[in-house]
């Protein structure tokens, strides 16, 4: 059988380290630091291990109502949006994730930009 891409990057183990800087990046960059500074990072750090671990095959993930429930109040932009993809494919490509792996979770991560670049005022998905 053929190994999930969760099993490839190395399961939970590889995929925290990942995550936190991923977050070194993100809560760096000046025009995204305003949604972290009242965050707990550890809990966001870990939340977000769990969206990668679903997003790439393995046994954890959020469904959509959460991932929405998560973001509706932040007005993220689309610009935002793909500053936040950016440094993750930097991250990725830092922790030396192959080319294919990096468009596949780039993929799964953009899937979801309806549910958290949002206005508002958006009812969430059913």
């Amino acid at each position: 059988m053929a190994q999930t891409l969760y099993e490839r990057l190395g399961g939970m183990d590889a995929i925290r380290p990942l995550v936190a800087a991923f977050y070194g990046r993100v809560t760096a960059s000046p025009a995204l630091s305003r949604y972290f500074t009242r965050t707990d990072m550890m809990s966001l750090a870990e939340h977000q291990a769990i969206f990668v671990a679903g997003a790439t095959g393995g046994p954890f993930g959020f469904d959509d109502t959460t991932l929405w429930h998560a973001h509706a109040a932040l007005r993220i932009t689309r610009e935002e949006f793909e500053e936040v993809v950016e440094h993750l494919r930097l991250t990725l490509v830092e922790f030396s994730v192959g080319a294919a792996e990096i468009e596949q979770i780039l993929g799964a991560v953009r899937s979801k930009a309806a549910l958290i670049v949002i206005d508002a005022g958006a009812p969430p998905p059913r």
